[in-house]
């Protein structure tokens, strides 16, 4: 069994299989926004902590919103994902990474709480931490997404 890393072999693959094409992409698509939305409010959040501008928390907590929905979705899909997994073999990265996502989620979710309250103690000091905290655990959760072997990528 060869691992194949290039875009063509996922592209000829998903002509065959246009659901696992889905489940590589789109699931993708979904983590990255996720990183992204989180990452962004941490940035966010370090500058409101640095100013006096309150649309800094605003901006932060729009980012939040769509973290938790991208963050849901992947979440959703990767445990559908390892509940549908045809060759039923356990892998306890796969259950490792679906239980990192979801801790993620219930990070953010936190976070989006902690960051409904009223001016400076939306954001200084636990938003921030709960920021750093959900961006630390989306750094894992990529590398036990680069550990695992991607099943369009695998040929016999």
């Amino acid at each position: 069994m060869t691992l194949v890393h290039n875009s063509d072999s996922a592209r000829r693959s998903s002509l065959i299989y246009p659901r696992k094409a889905f489940a590589a992409y789109g699931f993708d698509m979904f983590t990255t926004g996720a990183g992204l939305c989180f990452v962004g409010a941490l940035l966010t959040d370090y500058t409101y902590s640095r100013s006096p501008d309150i649309q800094w928390a605003n901006f932060s907590a729009w980012l939040l919103l769509f973290a938790m929905v991208f963050s849901g979705l992947a979440g959703l899909f990767g445990l559908l994902g390892f509940i549908t997994n045809r060759s039923r073999e356990f892998s306890a990265l796969r259950a490792l990474y679906v239980l990192s996502l979801i801790g993620i989620f219930a990070l953010g979710m936190i976070n989006n709480f902690v960051h409904s309250r009223d001016a400076w103690t939306s954001v200084v000091p636990l938003g921030l931490n709960l920021s750093i905290a959900t961006v630390c655990a989306v750094m894992f959760a990529a590398i036990l997404h680069a550990a695992i072997p991607n099943s369009i990528n695998v040929r016999n």
